[in-house]
């Protein structure tokens, strides 16, 4: 159920006659549709227009929405604390300088789990189709790394390290204040590169790594090999120079230099020469965060009194080691598809997000879900079944938690004597009647003392189709709730909600041609796969909306909506969304089918794609916030136990 706690099925099928207002709007709004036709992700540079200016003002007190979005996070708090390193042949079998690189990060980064990979555990962290596109094909080592940190960080986030990188400094000493936009690399390694790819720092949802890794897939769809060593790099620069919210992202970057790191180049003389007082002046003062070697040019062993040998006995080599996942206890995480016959697709999104920050930082992951859903590295339980005292915490995610359920309270019961953290969940107030906090402790988006965001909009992306529409018209989507009993008979507006959803949708089209396409988040109602939701919800031009998964679905994939609560008062709904720099939110009790219309034209503006970005950028912020608290919690419990 998540967002469900009632089946309805019934819909409202009643068409209002076409409303006079707003009709300069409306050709306005459908005008732009034609130039997306122009573009999801328009940025402010392309428009010269700044978010929550101008005039979108009077739009903004249209809805009544008078809380102002919060404020900026700091994206260095957004980074899962995971490194990346991959030696295909095996780490048993790296040179002695890539072991001693490994050894600097973990040695350096006590509070960060360090993944060593080898070909043989990618299919421990990435799904086979992941992969896909590059199945079979004979790719150079070099290139197949390319594909995989892409992968890596466009799944979980965290640090990608090259294993020829050593470690200086501690991550926590020099990284936070240079992530921005939820992105970090080392700039201009030469003047043909704008940036270079052996360390790179993502957070989850990252906009720059998504089109990245989106240009990547497309890039080895009808190829065999590389056109160029350098492909990735010529890629990155493509998408800067045709997409400007990736260049705005990327130019908002600080510049740290990529050549400084290559202080001990040329490395065929350099490494195996001894020491100079330069260099061991460099090694005290670590001036430099990391260091770029190379494994080519010593010999598998660094040999005496060389360079190479000094870094690695600064590196305390002890061997290839491995990473901080066993040291971690197991935890459970569960949601509203451990019930058969329930659960949306967002809360599928947010169990994603959870398991994968858990897995990344290295904790061992069950999850209890009803239906077969692979997830790399997490086992899948029953809960019913599986013995409560095998795990040193239980994670619930997403959804309302209301009293009465009995599937719910029969999972809160059964795992009452273990500590229980609700992530992303919703209260009802404490002197509603079906009131109900089960956890220990909670990071919810609603009715805490403390608001945490929704994680589900950083779950992995999949890849979707090119739109190829070209003369059809704008795609209008409808994704309505229907009934929701917890808030009472009387207070809950359903029916009208769809009348002015389907009315407006169908005064729009009929201005513009285009067609509607019916989205049901329900994952046992639509019939379809979750990647087969998201792809309906990323086809569209404008989603109107009565969830708040649906507003979210919109906004993961860079599309405009209009979010309708039709709870008396507001909810959900609006709560959630008003506040989150996105204008077009509204109340069915306190909203007509002229404002409705009004603000999906709005929407639909080329003036709106800068705010639709912001309010993603904040979204995603927030979930990554939201679950950097959830892992620190978890930690915290942890080393208490211990």
């Amino acid at each position: 159920m998540g967002e469900e706690v009632a089946d309805g099925d019934a819909r409202g099928r009643h068409r209002l006659d076409a409303v006079g207002k707003g009709r300069m709007l409306i050709r306005k709004g459908l005008a732009t549709v034609w130039h997306r036709l122009v573009g999801k992700g328009r940025s402010a540079t392309e428009t010269g227009t700044s978010p929550g200016r101008g005039r979108l003002d009077p739009l903004r007190h249209e809805a009544g929405i008078e809380k102002p979005p919060p404020a900026a996070m700091d994206d260095g708090a957004a980074l899962p604390r995971v490194v990346w390193m991959l030696w295909l042949q095996g780490w048993e079998r790296a040179p002695e300088l890539v072991r001693a690189c490994a050894e600097t990060w973990r040695r350096q980064n006590p509070g960060w789990t360090v993944r060593l990979l080898d070909r043989g555990r990618l299919g421990d962290f990435l799904p086979a189709d992941a992969l896909a596109h590059v199945a079979g094909k004979p790719l150079e080592p070099e290139a197949f790394s390319d594909v995989i940190r892409l992968e890596l960080l466009a799944r979980y986030g965290g640090v990608w390290v090259d294993a020829t990188v050593y470690c200086m400094r501690p991550l926590d000493t020099w990284l936070p204040e240079r992530i921005t936009a939820g992105f970090f690399a080392f700039a201009r390694p030469a003047a043909d590169r704008m940036l270079s790819s052996w360390f790179l720092a993502a957070a989850p949802g990252s906009d720059i790594v998504h089109r990245w890794q989106e240009a990547a897939r497309r890039y080895w769809e009808n190829r065999e090999s590389r056109d160029h060593y350098f492909w990735v790099h010529r890629l990155f620069a493509a998408c800067h120079a045709s997409d400007p919210r990736f260049r705005a992202s990327w130019d908002a970057v600080p510049t740290l230099s990529a050549v400084e790191p290559h202080r001990f180049q040329p490395y065929e003389t350099r490494l195996a020469a001894p020491p100079t007082a330069a260099d061991e002046a460099l090694l005290s003062a670590a001036d430099v965060p990391v260091l770029k070697l190379t494994h080519k040019r010593p010999p598998p062993e660094a040999p005496p009194r060389s360079l190479a040998r000094r870094l690695c006995d600064r590196a305390r080599v002890a061997g290839p080691g491995g990473d901080r996942a066993a040291q971690r206890p197991e935890v459970l995480v569960t949601w509203y598809g451990s019930f058969a016959g329930h659960g949306t697709i967002g809360d599928l999104l947010s169990l994603e997000s959870v398991v994968g920050r858990l897995v990344a930082e290295g904790w061992r992951v069950a999850h209890a879900s009803a239906a077969d859903i692979d997830m790399p590295s997490a086992i899948r339980v029953d809960h019913e079944q599986v013995d409560p005292g095998r795990f040193a915490a239980v994670v619930f995610t997403c959804g309302p938690v209301i009293a009465g359920h009995p599937q719910t309270e029969a999972l809160f019961a059964r795992f009452r004597g273990r500590p229980m953290l609700g992530v992303g969940v919703s209260l009802l107030a404490p002197d509603h009647e079906r009131h109900a906090d089960p956890f220990t402790a909670v990071l919810a988006r609603q009715g805490a003392a403390e608001r945490h965001e929704d994680v589900a909009i950083v779950a992995p992306l999949p890849m979707m189709p090119p739109a190829n529409r070209a003369g059809t018209g704008p795609v209008i989507g409808l994704a309505l709730r229907g009934p929701q009993a917890e808030y009472g008979e009387a207070n809950c507006l359903w029916e009208r909600t769809e009348e002015l959803a389907r009315a407006a949708a169908e005064h729009l089209l009929r201005r513009g041609g285009g067609r509607l396409e019916i989205i049901e988040n329900h994952l046992g109602r639509s019939e379809l796969t979750a990647r087969e939701i998201e792809a309906r919800y990323a086809a569209c031009d404008l989603v109107v909306t009565s969830r708040f998964h649906g507003g979210m679905l919109a906004l993961r994939h860079g599309v405009p909506f209009v979010a309708i609560d039709q709870i008396r008062g507001g909810a959900k709904v609006f709560p959630l969304l008003a506040g989150g720099g996105w204008p077009h939110v509204l109340r069915a009790d306190a909203a007509d089918e002229a404002a409705v219309v009004r603000a999906a034209a709005a929407a639909l503006a080329v003036e709106s794609r800068p705010l639709l970005a912001a309010a993603r950028d904040r979204a995603v912020r927030g979930a990554n916030v939201t679950l950097r608290a959830m892992t620190s919690w978890l930690a915290e419990r942890s080393a208490r136990a211990r």
